[in-house]
């Protein structure tokens, strides 16, 4: 299920250079989100990806009580002004391509979704905050951290980043050997693991997030 708060409140901006995760993602919300939605697709790159019968038209007016409505630009045209939609809207998500020579106003909060494989993809947020999303039969599936020892180790290394703001790798496998009551070695595995997938960083022997 989509965390629907992060993408429908204020102006945010999915940037994604795939769009089989930016279709589904946006089919995801607009189903959730229902008679909520005012749908821009000027590519009609949607057509047949989501039921749009139930969709507010862009020239509808319709606004749902409480500033509650959303409006999703799905990879808008270079001549649409997104600051002045932004004047008549509560709610923008916009759904565009790196390279675009469409303008994303500054204030717009940016969330950039690179892929790790053919069904894991990983969503940046300003702020330093990463979400993975799995992709299943059943829908879209976001998860915040790794699961199991993977996940213990994972909050351990950034509970000392915050703590010391620089964690070198020695130091991390000698945390998460005694934390796991693990060897060095089986410390290291796991440490090697959560950089493969892109949990963490390793730059000059220090850690960092991914």
């Amino acid at each position: 299920m989509v965390p629907l708060q992060l993408f429908t409140r204020g102006f945010k901006a999915v940037v994604s250079h795939y769009m089989v995760i930016k279709l589904k993602l946006a089919s995801e919300i607009i189903a959730e989100a229902g008679s909520r939605v005012t749908l821009l697709d000027p590519g009609n790159m949607l057509q047949g990806a989501v039921d749009t019968a139930y969709i507010n038209a862009p020239d509808s007016g319709e606004r749902a009580p409480g500033g509650g409505s959303l409006l999703i630009v799905f990879e808008p045209t270079q001549d649409m002004d997104l600051e002045g939609l932004a004047e008549g809207h509560d709610n923008i998500l916009v759904f565009t391509t790196p390279g675009s020579p469409i303008r994303i106003p500054r204030f717009f909060a940016k969330m950039f979704i690179d892929r790790i494989d053919e069904r894991t993809y990983i969503m940046r947020m300003q702020g330093g905050r990463t979400l993975r999303i799995l992709v299943n039969p059943e829908g879209l599936r976001f998860i915040d951290k790794p699961e199991g020892a993977y996940g213990r180790a994972y909050d351990l290394v950034t509970g000392l980043m915050a703590e010391h703001g620089e964690v070198t790798v020695k130091d991390a496998v000698r945390a998460i050997s005694l934390e796991l009551g693990v060897s060095r070695e089986a410390a290291r595995r796991i440490l090697y693991r959560l950089v493969e997938e892109r949990y963490l960083r390793i730059v000059r022997g220090r850690i960092s997030l991914g």
